[in-house]
């Protein structure tokens, strides 16, 4: 099958309402079951040291079934609202799978984005704490300890480090001109 045919919508007009119904059945279930054989694929070629290329958010979600810790279902449900996403796939499967019994207004009453957030809540500032005030006071060794169970606990280990490390320079600076002083 080539991108043309795939791209190429049928005329489905004169189909009756239940092989539409059907169809579209049909296609939520083969959804389903190409983003499982896709999340084991990358699970396998990352496994082989291969390095994959594609949407970032993506390859997160895949990942995240991979390992068990993300329901197919809840990527299939709220494909189209990433923030909505992104903030359900940090629950623990038990959780998911409660949210998929509810309704898409009582979902996205419990998730929805505040105001002014243009990015789903990966993509805020806010996922690094303000280490600063934190650190200033705390022995060198309080700090390595608290960094490690954030960078541990975060989603996006990479990108909370790269968020910590100034915090952790202006620290430094701090202790190095307070000794001096």
């Amino acid at each position: 099958m080539t991108a043309a045919e795939i791209d190429t919508m049928p005329n489905v007009s004169d189909w009756t309402t239940e092989r539409l119904k059907e169809c579209l059945a049909r296609g939520f279930l083969v959804i389903r079951s190409r983003m499982l054989e896709m999340a084991a694929c990358l699970q396998e070629l990352e496994s082989r040291g291969e390095k994959v290329d594609g949407d970032k958010f993506m390859i997160r979600l895949l990942r995240k079934m991979a390992q068990g810790e993300l329901l197919v279902d809840v990527v299939v449900r709220f494909a189209g609202r990433p923030y909505t996403m992104a903030s359900v796939a940090r629950l623990p499967v038990d959780e998911q799978q409660q949210l998929l019994g509810k309704t898409d207004a009582e979902v996205e009453k419990q998730f929805h984005r505040p105001k002014g957030h243009k990015h789903p809540p990966e993509k805020c500032q806010s996922t690094a704490p303000n280490l600063f005030g934190i650190a200033a006071n705390a022995s060198p060794g309080d700090v390595a300890e608290m960094i490690m169970k954030i960078i541990e606990k975060s989603r996006d280990p990479k990108a909370v480090a790269e968020k910590l490390i100034p915090q952790l320079q202006r620290v430094k600076n701090k202790r190095s001109q307070d000794h001096w002083e």
